[in-house]
């Protein structure tokens, strides 16, 4: 194993050393994927960086390439009437030819290109969309900060439209289970 128990050191010794590790591991895990948030996010907001990452240009050329030359607003702000809210990382607005995208960055340690996410990644774009632009494509930019790969996975219409009721079934237990209603 990769932390094996020590010599003389009992069992809840162990595993409290082996807890405290993996909070340690989560709680970096956490700060990288803030920071690579931060950096991409102050290139879209066109704020001088005297040194910025590879992966920030990386980020930019993959998305660029999949969605076109777009107008993007980083950290939009959304509330629903439902009850939700949240920050989309990256969105483009719908225009008379155009639906708009939503945007949601997640950091890894993997390579970005063998990711495929999780249910609740497009449970979450799902909700932001339905708030922001309706019909908008959805995407989750993949980026490991280490290697500066970078990997998009677009979710499809039909992901998006059962995430949204998935999303709401959430909600309504959420409501219920605290007493929203």
């Amino acid at each position: 194993t990769e932390n094996p128990r020590l010599d003389g050191e009992g069992e809840k010794e162990w595993v409290a050393r082996i807890l405290d590790l993996a909070k340690r591991k989560s709680r970096e895990a956490a700060d990288r994927g803030t920071l690579i948030h931060d950096f991409i996010e102050a290139f879209y907001n066109q704020e001088y960086m005297p040194e910025m990452p590879a992966y920030v240009r990386k980020v930019d050329e993959a998305i660029t390439a999949h969605f076109g030359t777009q107008l993007w607003i980083p950290e939009q702000s959304l509330v629903n009437q439902e009850g939700y809210g949240g920050k989309c990382d990256l969105y483009a607005k719908p225009k008379h030819d155009f639906n708009g995208v939503v945007i949601d960055f997640k950091t890894t340690e993997k390579s970005p290109g063998d990711l495929t996410p999780y249910l609740e990644h497009t449970l979450q774009l799902a909700a932001y969309r339905e708030v922001l632009a309706p019909s908008a494509r959805c995407a989750n930019v993949y980026i490991n900060g280490e290697t500066n790969e970078v990997a998009i996975y677009e979710h499809s219409e039909q992901d998006l439209r059962d995430g949204y009721e998935m999303f709401l079934c959430l909600l309504k237990i959420y409501k219920l289970k605290n007493k929203l209603n």
